[in-house]
């Protein structure tokens, strides 16, 4: 007969991503998060690791409302049920079920898979639906701070928002995320997590000390890319969202007088809650920044990279 060994456990922490109070157990995500604020009056969104799998749903109950695939394969499906929320699956990693009011999220691993493979699903994809639902806007953005305030990059997947973020973080700023932030009704841009992502072709750019400075080690790689983990900023009032591209030419920084709110909307993060209530102030969000924010384009062009852009943007924002 073969006994099923009990989990860990673990203590749980308190920390702070995505705009929420978090607890989860300790040690389960190696990447830097803020600790929980004094005074805290919001619940928090509780993260779980759950013993055993969790159960299939019933598919004549549920909508697929989100599917990733590579060379034909599943690799990333989302499922929304109205009475249980929303479950998230990655096939050979975990499955993870957040609740609609985004105040619980259950994680159920592979078994036998390493904490440092699955765990990072939950930073990636199940907090940034929790922050969702808990009514702030994440957008698909690097960010930084700089003299106390936010500057978020909107760019398609490869074009460089880590890279700029990284080099950003050598030069002074604080890192507020590499992948994806959330913003709340007053327009204060909120940390998700320390980490940085590096593309191999960054990284050899960078010297020893940079390295240490973004705390990028020897081993530290994940899905092809080196990574790093910095203290995150504090919350920063949004100062200005920069819509990073590659162009043949072009000025480096460009204020966009006219913005089309249908161009922040391409930006968004989430694409799983799609009840009127979100749609609406999701539309109302990009109506707001476009109106009340400074939004500009920043090119990378033959001879600028993250590098000279990066100086660029301190000059001129």
């Amino acid at each position: 007969m073969t006994v099923k060994q009990r989990p860990r456990i673990r203590q749980s922490v308190a920390v702070e991503a995505f705009g929420l109070p978090l607890e989860l157990p300790e040690g389960l995500l190696t990447c830097a998060l803020r600790p929980a604020t004094e005074g805290e009056l919001r619940p928090p969104t509780l993260v779980t690791v759950e013993p055993d799998p969790i159960a299939p749903w019933d598919v004549d109950r549920v909508e697929r409302v989100r599917e990733m695939q590579h060379q034909g394969r599943v690799i990333w499906s989302v499922d929304f049920d109205q009475e249980l929320g929303f479950q998230m699956q990655a096939p050979g990693l975990a499955t993870m079920v957040v609740t609609n009011d985004g105040l619980t999220v259950r994680c159920a691993p592979v078994a036998n898979t390493a904490d440092i493979a699955w765990s990072a699903v939950i930073p990636a994809q199940a907090l940034p639906l929790a922050a969702t639902l808990r009514y702030l806007e994440v957008l698909h953005a690097s960010a930084v701070t700089v003299d106390g305030r936010a500057l978020v990059f909107c760019a398609a997947p490869g074009v460089g928002k880590s890279s700029l973020a990284a080099q950003l973080v050598l030069r002074g700023a604080g890192l507020l995320s590499d992948d994806a932030v959330a913003i709340d009704d007053d327009l204060v841009v909120h940390p998700s997590t320390g980490a940085v992502h590096l593309r191999s072709a960054e990284l050899e750019r960078l010297d020893q000390p940079a390295r240490d400075r973004l705390g990028i080690g020897a081993d530290t790689r994940f899905d092809g890319r080196a990574v790093g983990s910095v203290a995150p900023a504090e919350p920063a009032p949004l100062h200005a969202v920069c819509l990073l591209e590659r162009a043949p030419d072009g000025p480096a920084v460009e204020p966009v007088e006219a913005v089309d709110p249908a161009i922040l909307l391409g930006s968004t993060f989430n694409l799983s809650v799609r009840s009127p209530e979100r749609l609406l102030r999701h539309l109302d969000f990009c109506a707001r920044i476009a109106t009340d924010v400074a939004v500009v384009r920043l090119r990378i062009t033959p001879g600028i990279d993250a590098v000279t852009l990066a100086g660029e943007v301190l000059r001129c924002l």
